[in-house]
């Protein structure tokens, strides 16, 4: 295979979007996306006003943000009539804050799993009641993104009621783990529940990473990786203990970022082979998994309450923020703005590049943070649809842009495109975005350079309103894409750019 091929590959599907239903998919599960890095291309105005809040219940998680709505699982729901407080699941929408459908679980055993979203779906695991049997049966279950209804629930989790990591929905499975009897690792189907494998480990429940082509979890001071589609065993380090604690590994550029309990280190391996490559130092073994973005890996400390940046490669210090000196939270990176909150309740946007404050705000409850064994839920702050949503204890709150004027009757007009890019490394993506119509001559609508980081993304790609506001009726939308490799100092590496046309869309605007 040629040397430049290794580099990069794009695979490219552009969607026209109108504001203000376009966060659609932004955050599937925990920090955002499958390898949990707590990245967003997608950066938010300068100065972010309170949208909404809403208040839930005793704890609500980490939200999911899809097809224009916010989903959160909320522990402690008090219903007229119900001594005990249950377990349920909100629909929001995202514009308004306006409740869509609340769905109770009949029996949420200890806890249930975090959720994630793929494809009109929300999942979680949990154990459910067998009253002929007198006992309880681990299960993934499927909900419809639009009701709330039930779609189904899945057998075969039989060593665990146990589900504290969140999961994962991509390429039409599931992935989740589970504690009990052990620990183990479940790829479930999307469409029907049914079990594809299964792999009993060293008592895990950390929740799972993904690749295109692995699953990456933790089980005390082991770390494993499997194959997405087999679950076959890839690599695995024993780290010598059993039973304890584990905590969610990070993927990012090649490596894992994996935390450990007791000696509270943090451990870098290389993804594909598992060996040992570098360390970072946690000041507690609660602390947050970091967020990656670019060179930098942003990391909050508990126990000093204040976030830092830090070189990926060689560990050096960028920055320090101390705001109140109450940062818990795991950090989210939207475009150059960090996010992070406290249990004072403040919420902060910093610079990325210099660590200084931007915007703050104060959500009115203490923001918690994901690791503590006294969370039945796992929280977290999400960014989506052009919106920061943060859970505050048993609050529900979203900063945005401030609201326009009147409502307008008109159909929105689309305002920008999402482009679909895939890099294979580090590479620096020139996107350009040409609308035709018969009759008419090509037209440059839209242009975008950007630095991502190896994997999937969704672009977007803002449309000059100049070219658009003078068409309507059929057009073709096509996209170009100059992919070029990066190394890990910011250089390009040797070899030809990829460039990447992609079949024309017809699409119909105004």
């Amino acid at each position: 295979m040629r040397g430049w091929w290794a580099g990069a590959v794009a695979a490219v599907l552009v969607c026209l979007v109108a504001t203000p239903t376009a966060g659609a998919g932004d955050a599937t599960t925990f920090q955002l996306n499958p390898a949990h890095t707590g990245y967003s291309p997608d950066s938010l105005p300068r100065s972010l006003h309170q949208r909404w809040s809403l208040d839930l219940g005793r704890q609500v998680s980490y939200p999911l943000i899809a097809d224009g709505k916010v989903f959160v699982l909320v522990q402690g729901v008090q219903l007229p009539g119900r001594a005990d407080p249950v377990y349920a699941l909100f629909g929001i929408d995202q514009e308004t804050g306006q409740i869509l459908w609340r769905q109770l679980l009949d029996f949420p055993g200890p806890w249930p799993s975090p959720l994630a979203y793929d494809n009109g779906r929300i999942f979680l695991a949990t154990a459910y009641d067998v009253p002929a049997e007198h006992t309880a049966r681990g299960a993934v279950e499927a909900y419809d993104a639009r009701t709330g209804a039930r779609l189904w629930r899945s057998g075969g989790l039989n060593h665990s009621w146990m589900f504290n990591g969140p999961p994962v929905a991509a390429g039409g499975v599931v992935y989740a783990t589970g504690a009990g009897f052990g620990g183990s690792v479940y790829a479930v189907r999307e469409s029907d529940g049914a079990l594809l494998w299964s792999v009993e480990v060293n008592a895990s429940d950390s929740g799972v990473a993904l690749s295109p082509t692995r699953v990456y979890t933790a089980g005390a001071c082991h770390f494993y990786a499997f194959d997405r589609a087999t679950g076959a065993v890839a690599w695995v380090h024993d780290g010598g203990c059993t039973g304890g604690l584990e905590f969610l590994p990070v993927l990012y550029d090649g490596r894992l970022f994996a935390r450990m309990a007791g000696p509270a280190t943090g451990q870098v391996f290389d993804a594909a082979g598992g060996q040992i490559v570098g360390s970072f130092p946690m000041d507690s073994q609660w602390e947050p998994p970091p967020a990656f973005a670019g060179t930098l890996r942003v990391q909050v400390s508990g126990a000093k309450g204040t976030a830092a940046a830090y070189d990926v490669a060689t560990g050096a210090a960028r920055w320090e923020f101390r705001g109140d000196g109450s940062l818990q939270t795991a950090p989210l990176i939207a475009g150059d703005t960090v996010y992070v909150g406290g249990k004072s309740g403040l919420v902060y946007g910093l610079d990325l590049a210099t660590g200084q404050e931007r915007w703050q705000a104060d959500t009115g409850a203490p923001v918690r943070p994901p690791e503590w064994w006294d969370n039945s839920v796992k929280p977290g702050l999400a960014v989506g649809g052009g919106m920061l949503v943060v859970p505050a204890t048993g609050r529900l709150v979203a900063y945005g842009a401030p609201r326009g004027g009147g409502k307008s009757t008109a159909a929105p007009r689309p305002t920008f495109a999402r482009v679909s890019v895939r890099c294979r490394t580090r590479c620096r993506a020139a996107i350009v975005l040409t609308l035709t119509r018969k009759h008419s001559s090509p037209r440059v609508v839209g242009q975008r350079r950007l630095t991502l980081p190896a994997g999937p993304h969704r672009v977007k790609v803002r449309l000059r309103r100049a070219a658009l506001d003078r068409i309507s009726g059929r057009v073709r939308l096509s996209a170009r894409i100059r992919l070029t490799a990066i190394d890990r100092s910011g250089h390009r590496r040797r070899g030809r750019p990829i460039v990447h046309r992609s079949r024309r869309l017809v699409v119909r605007l105004g």
